[in-house]
This record gives structure tokens, C-alpha cells and sequence, in this order.
């Protein structure tokens, strides 16, 4: 009688949906859970490197007067600037040419403003909103041929153990933006025209002297 009921049991499905879903249910739950920590890191990525984006852009707009607004481009008071030969002294670019090296301040976020002209121009950044858990810092880097300011953001994120194993615990950022002169850029142009045609001036005289030279020492 035993082996007709273990026929009948072996052809009976009854409660096998139960047990399927009980070996298939935890792994789609984890599946979505990770997928929604995933989607979480992803968005927090994108928005933090957004808001570094836009202030690295935003310093190199205003970069060439500190008394312009970071947001408008407006100037504190008319005809409000850092002087003529600010790129000379607060800039360091005497420094990059005589080998002392260049100008490579740093501002950490929520530090205020203060210092030289450098890291005022660089904290008018960090007195913007941030939550508490976003960190970072802006510095400045001249190196003569380029000039680029950096934006390094940092944010906790409150993810669970076996999440941070997976994908860490923070959302790390860093953007950056070339700082462009227009005026110090005609200047530095003009002051090449002009140079260059007093060389060209001297090295015509230069030969004409040698050619001279090599006639009389002929007869």
C-alpha cells in the first residue's frame, strides 16, 4: 500500500507555489532593495556633481573682479575692481615665473571668508546652503598656461551595512572649470605685437650692421 500512496504523492502539486515562492521571494526582495539603494547613489551622484559643477563655473565667471556677484555677475558698486596688477601680486604670477611657485590656495566649505584676495574670490562659494552632511573644499590652481578652479564635494549617505560593502558610504565629486581673462588675455596680446615689433625692428638693424660690415671688409 506504500507504493501506490508515494506515486500519488509524487504527481500531487499541491503546495508547490508555497515553496517556489518562499525560495524565490528573498532573492527578488533583495534584488529590488538593491536597485532602490542603487537608484539612491546614483541620483545623489548626479545632484552633487551638478551643484559642484555650477559653482566651479560660477567662480570662473566672477573670477576676474571679487567685487562681482556669484550668482548675477553684478558689481558690488560701479566701477569696483581688484586694481591693475592684481594678477602680478595676490595672483603669485611673479612667483610661477622667478621658479617660487604659483598660486594653489584652498577653502574648505562653511570656513568663511577671510585672507588673501585669493581665498576671498574662492569662499564667495561657501556661503551658500548645504546640508549638513555635504562637506568639501574649492582651490585654485595657476600653473601660467592655464588657470582652473577645482570643486571637491563630499556626502554622507545613511545606507546600511551591506549596502556600504557594496557601494560605499559617502558620494565623492570633483569638478572643475577653466578661468578665462578676456582683458588680461588683449593685454598680454598687444604687449606680444609690440615687443615683437621693436625685436624685428632691432634684428633689421642688426643686419644691416653685419652687412655693412662684411662691405667695407670686402674693399
Amino acid at each position: 500500500m506504500l507504493c501506490p500512496f508515494i506515486k500519488k504523492l509524487k504527481h500531487n502539486d499541491k503546495g508547490s507555489f508555497v515553496i517556489e515562492a518562499s525560495l524565490i521571494f528573498p532573492i527578488i526582495f533583495f534584488i529590488i532593495i538593491g536597485i532602490l539603494y542603487l537608484s539612491i547613489y546614483i541620483y545623489e551622484n548626479v545632484q552633487l556633481y551638478s551643484y559642484a559643477n555650477k559653482a566651479a563655473n560660477r567662480i570662473s565667471y566672477v573670477w576676474t573682479n571679487s567685487h562681482m556677484d556669484i550668482v548675477t555677475g553684478e558689481l558690488d558698486s560701479p566701477g569696483a575692481s581688484d586694481g591693475l596688477y592684481w594678477r602680478l601680486t595676490d595672483d603669485q604670477l611673479l612667483g610661477q615665473l622667478i621658479g617660487s611657485g604659483g598660486s594653489n590656495s584652498a577653502v574648505t566649505l562653511g570656513s568663511g571668508s577671510g585672507g588673501d584676495l585669493v581665498s576671498r574670490k574662492l569662499s564667495k562659494i561657501t556661503g551658500s546652503a548645504l546640508s549638513g552632511s555635504v562637506s568639501g573644499k574649492v582651490y585654485y590652481e595657476n600653473d601660467i598656461a592655464e588657470k582652473r578652479v577645482y570643486v571637491e564635494l563630499n556626502k554622507q549617505l545613511p545606507f546600511p551595512n551591506f549596502v556600504e560593502k557594496l557601494l560605499g558610504s559617502d558620494v565623492k565629486v570633483k569638478a572643475s572649470a577653466t578661468i578665462t581673462d578676456p582683458v588680461e588675455f588683449i593685454r598680454t596680446v598687444e604687449l606680444i605685437k609690440v615687443y615683437a615689433k621693436e625685436l624685428q625692428g632691432n634684428v633689421q638693424i642688426l643686419n644691416s650692421q653685419k652687412a655693412n660690415e662684411q662691405t667695407g671688409g670686402g674693399k
